[in-house]
């Protein structure tokens, strides 16, 4: 598809996998692939990133010693039976992770948890898109 990076199409336009991997991959900023749209992630609130960061560090803390690992937004996820590619709050894998070969950064394909922080602004499109996308999801709503 031949895109600069930062015409990363945001409308309705259908695109490939492959074509949203190639273009994320030298984009300057984060985007999600739903279901062939592509979606610039936003950045967060103080008190989102508070709750992020509380969940990563409680959920480390009680699975230490064990083979799960929490991981923040900055970890690409990939679902396929939605055929989408998400940036979650907080992830967690269990067992030795499974990447998508061959692209940079790392895509996770067997993520266990996913957890999504709601913010107000954010919250349909945050439920609408991770509802259904695996079988433990996990939503907070801000204070």
């Amino acid at each position: 598809m031949g895109l600069p990076a930062y015409q990363l199409p945001e409308t309705a336009t259908r695109v490939s996998p492959e074509d949203y991997l190639q273009l994320e991959g030298a984009a300057d900023y984060k985007h999600q692939y739903l279901n062939g749209q592509v979606v610039a992630v936003a950045g967060a609130s103080f008190a989102h990133n508070r709750i992020c960061t509380s969940l990563i560090i409680n959920l480390g803390s009680q699975l230490r010693g064990g083979n799960c690992t929490p991981l923040g937004s900055d970890q690409r996820v990939h679902i396929k039976n939605r055929a989408s590619f998400l940036y979650s709050d907080v992830s967690v894998v269990c067992g030795k992770p499974a990447f998508l070969e061959g692209k940079n950064p790392d895509t996770l394909l067997n993520p266990t948890l996913l957890i999504e922080v709601l913010s107000t602004s954010t919250a349909d499109n945050d439920r609408a898109r991770n509802s259904c996308s695996t079988a433990r999801y996990l939503v907070c709503n801000t204070i």
